[in-house]
């Protein structure tokens, strides 16, 4: 089984409502993006793709960037988030051979009605977990620098300005909490990028991803360049099995 943790679609209804949202910049970005991607929407045809890869192909859906807190004023965000999420659970109940779960999106820049979008997704609609955007998948490329570079913070910090710095005692390296989180494998096609991730974090905290349908193909190019660069890799079938599925299930409870 591969369990494609890191995939995008967009519900029509969603797709229908950005495209009423005029006053965003991020909202016309994206249109611009998807435009020529059909496997965006298209269902049909995203099936058709996901079937070069056999039955045992699943992928866990999200909706794709922007952040939903980009798409205007706090009022507009808890309307796209809620439609957005409606309309993935709805996917992932109509298609469960497809779609092995799916990721909630948060209005993040409406707090209140964040927590309690995670409330109705995670505890009514069945969402496996939620999509907050960081820049931590990069870390393993810059080892060095959050290793021995941040056991240096504040050696050289002229005491002036030691309140910039100043913080409660770590009781690990910076680097060792970084390697608390997960990663994925949606390096497009960069075995040794992927290596370097599996090598920093481990193979218990690397999950199988694509990032699909964002490929020059615009759809199944990512998925097989990604599923050839772990075939690639010196693992052991084991190893390989929790990447592609066993990961998925055991963090987030993908049945």
């Amino acid at each position: 089984m591969k369990i494609d943790a890191f995939c995008h679609v967009m519900p029509a209804e969603y797709a229908v409502r950005l495209d009423g949202v005029s006053d965003a910049p991020a909202a016309a970005n994206i249109r611009n993006r998807i435009a020529g991607i059909p496997a965006m929407v298209d269902l049909d045809l995203r099936f058709a793709q996901m079937d070069e890869f056999g039955p045992d192909y699943q992928q866990v859906i999200s909706l794709p960037a922007p952040p939903i807190e980009d798409l205007g004023a706090p009022e507009v965000c808890r309307e796209m988030a809620r439609l957005g999420n409606e309309g993935l659970a709805a996917l992932v109940e109509r298609h469960p051979e497809r779609f092995a779960g799916f990721v909630a999106a948060l209005p993040m820049n409406d707090p209140g009605a964040t927590l309690e979008e995670i409330d109705h997704a995670c505890g009514e609609l069945g969402a496996l977990g939620v999509q907050i955007y960081t820049h931590v998948s990069m870390v393993p490329h810059f080892a060095g620098r959050v290793g021995p570079g941040w056991d240096q913070l504040g050696a050289r910090t002229p005491p002036d300005r030691r309140h910039e710095i100043e913080h409660a005692p770590l009781s690990k390296r910076p680097l060792d909490y970084f390697k608390m989180f997960y990663a994925d494998t949606a390096m497009f096609g960069a075995a040794h990028a992927i290596r370097c991730c599996i090598e920093f974090f481990g193979v218990d905290r690397i999950l199988f991803a694509s990032d699909t349908p964002f490929d020059p193909e615009k759809g199944p190019g990512y998925i097989r360049s990604t599923i050839e660069n772990l075939e690639s890799l010196e693992l052991s079938e084991e190893d390989r099995a929790k990447i592609y599925e066993g990961n998925a299930r055991r963090v987030l409870g993908v049945r």
